[in-house]
């Protein structure tokens, strides 16, 4: 009977420990996507198109995959760049079809302008 018990006891024990461990691993994912949110927020706002690629490719993330999770002070990447003319990100993102179909309104000029290479 002791050894049942300190059986029982050991294994309670390794499955505390594997949900504590799996706990610290959901933190630094969270971690890992709240930086790589700020660098994409960041280069979106300053049109560096090299950067914000880079980032996801280091981050391992697919822009089709993150792009409804992002949050840029409560606003999208797609209001970010629009907002501050980020041609090379608003032609990315329109590579991929993530622009909103409200921007797309007011993106437009900023479309045709970078196609044209006038901004």
């Amino acid at each position: 009977m002791y050894h049942i018990t300190l059986k029982i006891i050991f294994v309670l024990i390794l499955i505390s420990s594997q949900n504590i461990y799996a706990g610290n691993n959901e933190l630094e994912r969270s971690y890992s996507f709240n930086k790589a949110n700020t660098k994409l927020c960041h280069y979106a706002k300053n049109n560096q198109l090299l950067k914000f690629r880079r980032t996801l490719r280091q981050a391992r993330y697919h822009i089709k995959a993150i792009y409804p999770a992002i949050d840029c002070d409560g606003k999208t990447l797609t209001d970010i760049a629009i907002n501050n003319q980020s041609t090379n990100i608003i032609k990315y993102l329109d590579k991929y079809s993530l622009l909103d179909i409200d921007v797309m309104e007011n993106a437009e000029p900023l479309k045709v302008a970078a196609k044209s290479n006038k901004l």
